[in-house]
């Protein structure tokens, strides 16, 4: 038997050979090349380690190569010592198992071998996952090439778990798989963790390649699965199981190894379909809260649109409210329940819910669902947000205008999506009246009294998502606090109604699928120039103000003055963008920098933030 199986891997070899001949290659096991030995910066003996058998790649020693294929088959003929020894080996496996450890040098996550080439051989004929090494480990010198660095990063990944059996061929991978587990990035796992993942892995990798997913794939593959299905629940799950849910989110794993990112949608207009005017169509929608609507001015302001959305739409659609939903089970039930009583769109306005979202879109690929978010990336759902920014550079403005004394607060709590860009707009709108006009960052908390500075200043009071007690949400407000008391001068709002109702006409009108850009994900990010953005003035707002507030309104809804064009610099006077065009959309989200003429810093919640590819 141990005969015919020599025979066989054989065959193989000689295939693959004949094979790589036909496209110019040898075919034979690779040699370790002699530059990888002179660009080691240092050597370090790794002991006993559990090598992959997927990233052996060859050997060290140049006579051993004509004996085996690329893929470690043999090519020597029967009845020679050489397959004796392979078939001893082969018997040895299948009785009793390989113990000895072969000896290997690694090199950027490739090993070599030195000794064990018919053990590597036996086992990869056999469909082994992995054979037991000493291995030492060759560094590379410092360098800026890309392999470099995505190596540097494994090697601490590698230090936190002592595994290969993940190989990312990008830069952060590693960093975001331990996000996704739910992991700090300097922790060290322990020995039940690591047995967990290796064996988690193992079952995940072999149902994405059932897939028809490649073996190089699956560690960008495994992020997708994990911002879905989390590792602890996942880790108990058959692999039939794991093979089925692959299947459902097939959209966000192909998203993600394309690395298709996100198109953002800036304009509300939906072109009618030829029939659309011809199908009474009708919509259930749910809105899916995790607070109550007296306990929240975010929920109470998204609460006020449904209900306008609905007046307006006039027996077009009707909507359901499922409230107080505080965790992610509880919100994935709500979202069952939302789809059991017949909708056929669903808005959850709250970030922390775009994982049940994912979820209950892979369980429903019939059903619209829309999370109010702005960083998230998913093309299995759809994000949606307001271009509040354009609010604040004209808000930005008026006090660069009015302020006596070139000083200006803008008070920001807990940051919210697009903080970063706000904040810059507000203070290029305030350079744009008044060049020598400062903008002092004051980080409030939660807790101290709203729309208060202690200067005699104007100031920006950035807290449309806190709570107050009468249950009315407080609008983004302009205040000139120069008098005895603050004094509203303007207020940035959104108005979710006509957001809301523009979205669901889309859906309406047919526009959902022609959206659709490929494996790209979809956000709906709309402004001034859609009306869904808006600033109201007091009426002390002087004349001569007001009339330039107007114009300025005109100009940001006809694209003619923006807040991030021209020549842009940070605090430390770095040019971050210089051109008289605007600034891609893209990049304003991923603002992680202040103004020039800003003095102070940024929460940590906003620069730590982990962002997908957009």
């Amino acid at each position: 038997m141990e005969q015919e199986h020599y025979r066989k891997a054989l065959k193989m070899g000689q295939k693959e050979v004949r094979l790589s001949m036909l496209h110019g290659k040898s075919g034979i096991m690779a040699v370790m090349p002699e530059s990888m030995e002179n660009g080691t910066l240092r050597r370090e003996s790794l002991d006993l380690v559990e090598i992959p058998l997927d990233l052996i790649a060859g050997t060290c020693t140049d006579g051993r190569s004509n004996a085996f294929s690329l893929s470690f088959y043999p090519l020597m003929p029967e009845k020679t010592e050489f397959s004796s020894k392979w078939i001893n080996l082969c018997k040895a496996h299948l009785t009793e198992g390989l113990r000895d450890p072969i000896k290997a040098v690694e090199y950027m996550g490739k090993f070599y071998v030195i000794e064990g080439h018919k053990r590597v051989s036996v086992l990869k004929y056999f469909g082994a996952v992995s054979v037991t090494g000493m291995v030492t480990r060759l560094y590379p010198a410092d360098s800026d090439d890309v392999s470099v660095k995505i190596y540097k990063e494994f090697l601490h990944f590698y230090n936190l778990t002592g595994m290969y059996i993940v190989q990312f061929n990008r830069l952060g991978g590693y960093s975001q798989l331990l996000e996704v587990m739910g992991f700090k990035q300097d922790a060290e796992w322990s020995a039940e963790l690591i047995r967990d993942f290796r064996t988690f892995y193992s079952m995940f990798s072999a149902a994405f390649k059932n897939q028809g997913g490649e073996s190089n794939q699956a560690p960008e593959a495994l992020i997708a699965y994990l911002r879905i299905y989390d590792f602890e629940s996942s880790k108990r799950k058959l692999p039939s199981q794991i093979e089925k849910e692959l299947e459902k989110i097939r959209p966000e794993i192909a998203r993600r190894i394309e690395q298709s990112g996100m198109t953002l949608m800036l304009d509300s207009e939906s072109k009618k379909s030829l029939f659309s005017g011809l199908i009474n169509t009708k919509l259930r929608v749910a809105f899916i809260y995790g607070n109550l609507p007296e306990d929240s001015a975010w929920i109470y302001a998204h609460e006020l649109g449904r209900r306008d959305a609905e007046a307006i739409m006039n027996g077009q659609i009707t909507t359901m409210v499922y409230g107080d939903v505080q965790t992610e089970e509880n919100a994935v039930e709500a979202m069952e329940k939302a789809v059991e009583d017949g909708a056929d769109v669903i808005f959850a306005p709250e970030p922390q819910m775009v994982r049940a979202c994912v979820q209950i879109a892979a369980k429903y690929p019939d059903v619209k669902i829309l999370n109010c978010s702005l960083n998230t990336v998913h093309n299995m759902i759809r994000t949606y947000y307001l271009r509040m920014y354009e609010a604040k550079f004209l808000a930005g403005a008026l006090a660069g205008a009015l302020t006596p004394n070139d000083r200006i607060a803008y008070l920001c709590g807990k940051p919210t999506e697009g903080s970063v860009a706000s904040i810059n707009a507000f203070a290029r709108g305030a350079e744009m009246t008044n060049p020598r006009a400062k903008i002092y960052l004051e980080l409030v908390s939660d807790t101290a009294q709203q729309g208060v500075t202690n200067e005699k200043m104007f100031y920006m009071d950035d807290f449309d998502l806190l709570p107050v007690p009468t249950g009315t949400p407080r609008a983004v407000g302009l205040y000139d606090n120069t008098g005895e008391k603050p004094k509203n001068l303007a207020i940035a709002i959104g108005r979710w109604g006509k957001f809301y109702q523009k979205l669901l006409y889309r859906i309406l009108d047919g526009n959902w699928k022609s959206d659709a850009k490929g494996s790209s994900a979809i956000s709906y990010w709309w402004g001034m120039d859609s009306g869904v953005v808006e600033v109201i003035y007091s009426r002390s707002l002087p004349d001569g103000v007001r009339q330039l507030a107007e114009l300025l309104k005109e100009a940001i809804c006809s694209g003619r003055i923006g807040p991030f064009t021209g020549t842009l610099k940070d605090q430390n006077g770095e040019i971050k963008y210089s051109d008289p065009s605007p600034m891609k959309p893209q990049d304003i989200l991923k603002m992680d920098w202040l103004a020039e003429n800003v003095i102070g810093i940024l929460p940590e919640e906003e620069k730590s933030e982990e962002q997908d590819t957009l």
